[in-house]
This record gives C-alpha cells, sequence and structure tokens, in this order.
C-alpha cells in the first residue's frame, strides 16, 4: 500500500503499527475522493464483515449516488471494535477526505455511535432501520416474530417516514394496548423499540450496500440478489436453531468446494509476479512491518433484549 501510495497519484493510505505489527489501516483512491466529493452528504458504516485472513474488522463507507448506485468513499481494516480504533479510523477519514458528512448513518454499535458524535460534532447520526428490524426474533416475547397481524402492524409503522417521534409514539402506544397484558410491559419498556426517535434511516436504498467500486451492473444484481437470499433464509431460519446450523454447514461446504475448483496449481508460485504486475510495484527485500496477529473480536456492549430485561 505504501509503495503504490508512491507509484498512483491522488491513492491515500493510513495505517497504524503497534509493536512492530499492523493493527489499522484506512485507504482511498481517486475514485472514492471523487465519489465523496460529489456524493458524501450521507456516509454509511458497515462494520459487520470480518471474511479476511486475520479476522479484522473490515468497515467500508459507502453513499449513493444520482443514479442510485452504490458508490465507496474508503475503507478500512481494524483489529479490534473498541473506541479508540473507531477514533483513529475517523481520523484518517477526515484527513483524506478533509470534510464533515452531513448525515452519518450506523448500526447500533455503541463504541462506533459514541465516536462518531465526537469526531463528525457538526453530522446528524441516525441508525439504519434494516440492522434494527433484523433484530426484532431476538427483542419480542412470546409468538410475536410470527404473529403476522403484529408483523404487518409493525413494519407498517416503522417504515413510515413521513411521521415524526410525537406521532410515532402515538401510534406505538396504541399498538402495545392491543397486544396481551403479559407482554405489554416488557415491549413498552424495551429499549429496542425506543430507538425509532433517534429517526432511524429507511433502508430501501441499502440492497446495494454488498457491492464496491465499478462493477458490471448484471454482475451488481446478482451479487445483492445472492446476499439478499442469504439474509432472507437467515431470518426465515432464526427461530429454528437445527436447521439454521444445518443451512450455515451446507453453505460452508459449498464455500470449499468453490475454494478448490478455483484455485490455480502455479497460483502460488506466481503470486508474487502477480502482484507486482497487478499494482506496478515489487516485493521489498527487507520487511519493515509484520504481518498482524489473527484478530479476537467481542464485539461491543450487547444490548439487552426484552426477554433478558423481564
Amino acid at each position: 500500500m505504501i509503495n503504490r501510495q508512491l507509484h498512483v497519484p491522488e491513492f491515500s493510505f493510513e495505517h497504524h503499527i503497534l509493536h512492530d505489527e499492523l493493527v489499522s489501516m484506512f485507504w482511498a483512491d481517486d475514485t472514492m475522493k471523487c465519489n465523496y466529493a460529489v456524493f458524501g452528504d450521507v456516509v454509511s458504516f458497515d462494520a459487520t464483515f470480518r471474511t479476511n485472513k486475520y479476522d479484522f474488522v473490515f468497515v467500508s463507507f459507502t453513499g449513493i449516488d444520482h443514479n442510485q448506485k452504490c458508490v465507496t468513499f474508503g475503507a478500512t481494516l481494524l483489529s479490534d471494535e473498541t473506541e479508540d480504533s473507531y477514533c483513529w479510523m475517523l481520523k484518517a477519514f477526515l484527513k483524506v477526505h478533509q470534510k464533515q458528512p452531513t448525515l452519518a448513518l450506523t448500526d447500533q454499535d455503541g463504541a462506533l455511535r459514541n465516536v462518531v458524535v465526537i469526531m463528525f460534532p457538526d453530522s446528524k447520526h441516525r441508525l439504519c432501520v434494516w440492522h434494527i428490524t433484523q433484530k426484532l426474533p431476538g427483542k419480542v416475547l412470546g409468538d410475536l416474530d410470527t404473529n403476522s397481524e403484529f408483523r404487518k402492524e409493525f413494519h407498517k409503522l416503522i417504515w413510515n417516514v413521513h411521521i415524526g417521534p410525537e406521532v410515532f409514539e402515538k401510534h406505538w402506544n396504541s399498538l402495545i394496548t392491543r397486544l396481551p397484558l403479559d407482554l405489554r410491559v416488557p415491549m413498552r419498556f424495551s429499549r429496542f423499540f425506543h430507538i425509532k426517535t433517534k429517526e432511524a434511516f429507511p433502508a430501501h436504498l441499502l440492497e446495494k450496500r454488498h457491492i464496491y467500486g465499478p462493477c458490471i451492473e448484471e454482475t451488481d444484481r446478482l451479487a445483492a440478489e445472492v446476499h439478499v437470499t442469504i439474509e432472507d433464509y437467515v431470518g426465515l431460519l432464526r427461530s429454528n436453531t437445527d436447521k439454521l446450523t444445518q443451512f450455515l454447514t451446507t453453505v460452508k461446504e459449498m464455500k470449499k468446494q468453490l475454494e478448490v475448483k478455483m484455485q490455480s496449481s502455479n497460483y502460488d508460485n506466481n503470486k508474487e509476479s502477480l502482484y507486482a504486475d497487478l499494482l506496478g510495484v515489487t516485493v521489498p527485500e527487507q520487511v519493515v512491518i509484520k504481518n498482524p496477529k489473527k484478530s479476537s473480536n467481542k464485539g461491543s456492549k450487547k444490548r439487552k433484549s426484552a426477554t433478558e430485561i423481564v
């Protein structure tokens, strides 16, 4: 990355080293900078990816352009999910882009939320409705999650972007009064449902959140459809541990088979030359920064669900 910064115009790379080991890195190329300059009024931070060799947290900075296409403003790899790491990440982001977004959109990660308020004091912070609704099964009691009438009323209320917090509270209290008495108290006082007062951001544009950088439109569509299909399966099987475990086993087995098929016998031998051809730089003779250790992330503080509060 450092060599690429020297050879590629307008490529920015920031990194943090601790005890000679790489613990954090942020990068943005010319296209990402141009995208942010034009479309950087709303920025979404997605810190839910960990599919890399060292189990680092991969954070993408994403927005939507005038064609409602996903554009990337930058990317980060972090060894943990602490406030210090997120603070370093946003400092690197501001160093590269030189301005705060108008609106910062995140999930419910407590550490990230605290850092956004500090580092982006001029920005509004909102929560993503999609991430919130994915946690619904663990936040309600009894059979409410499978109650079609309740789900219909619930989604009709939370996806209404034309009402403010006061009107939402009025309709929410009306919905609660129609619940069985034994479910009203935990539902009313669950912190989960008060998040709406933060004016959580509608997620209908996030169907392309898994697309990074320029790509063929048909490929974009297929990739998004694959992710949406998998997420739908997980939602359907969430209440059945056995079937969810079986589904995970099947997916992992498919992944292994695909990796075997795509491996090239000459890949490892030609890896260095491939890197040199791709990046225009050669592997250095002396290693100054050591590879990081495999990270073990436990995430941020967990929100208590309705069942735990009771």
